[in-house]
């Protein structure tokens, strides 16, 4: 690329690599040091990957991991799905598991993509109660309706959704907390309502049955 018969002449672009990141992956190969930060480390990762530096792969693993923390875990997540690093991203499923409502109460939260907040929002492994879970979708729809520059309507938050609004369990979530906060907005289409209360009533007159 650099060297030899064949290297580029002139200017070379490296559209995959941030400058920053590129930088501090030359520093690495001249001088085996390197500053890492929970903001550059993962896309240093995916340059010592690319570039098969093994040495400086393993060296920001060791990194991301000691580093992973319910603060930076949605950061690290996001990233770990941007440059789809596998390993960083089941780390930060393992601790979302272990504290899984300090996470979707967290303020970096919202700034997930959806497909991140599906990821999490659809583990079976959330032990964690239903309403913390759609009041972190509505957050996070807040959040995006502000990005696309929507007007905050209920109408908004269930469109910028999508299917992250059929990964919340309603038919399972408390019954006050269900009549109070869910049934008295527009969030859910009358149909979907009309589907949980049907299915709420069921496991409700099962439950009597099973106790008489």
């Amino acid at each position: 690329m650099f060297e030899g018969n064949l290297a580029e002449k002139g200017e070379i672009a490296i559209p995959d690599i941030e400058q920053e990141v590129f930088t501090m992956f030359l520093r690495y190969l001249y001088t085996d040091t390197i500053e890492l930060t929970v903001n550059t480390a993962t896309s240093v990762l995916s340059a010592a990957r690319k570039y098969m530096v093994d040495r400086l792969v393993k060296e920001c693993e060791t990194f991301l991991k000691s580093s992973l923390t319910t603060d930076n875990v949605c950061l690290l997540l996001e990233q770990a799905h941007i440059y789809t690093e596998e390993s960083i991203r089941e780390d930060c499923v393992n601790m979302i598991a272990r504290s899984p409502e300090e996470v979707l109460k967290s303020t970096s939260f919202v700034d997930l993509c959806g497909v991140c907040v599906k990821s999490i929002a659809e583990s079976v492994d959330l032990a964690v109660e239903e309403s913390v879970v759609y009041e972190a979708v509505i957050r996070w729809s807040e959040a995006e309706c502000g990005r696309q520059g929507l007007e905050l309507t209920d109408t908004n938050r269930r469109n910028v959704l999508g299917d992250i609004l059929y990964t919340v369990r309603f038919p399972i979530m408390d019954t006050k907390y269900l009549l109070q906060h869910v049934i008295t907005r527009d969030v859910l289409t009358t149909e979907h309502l009309v589907s949980v209360m049907r299915f709420s009533r069921t496991t409700k007159h099962i439950r009597v049955q099973n106790s008489a």
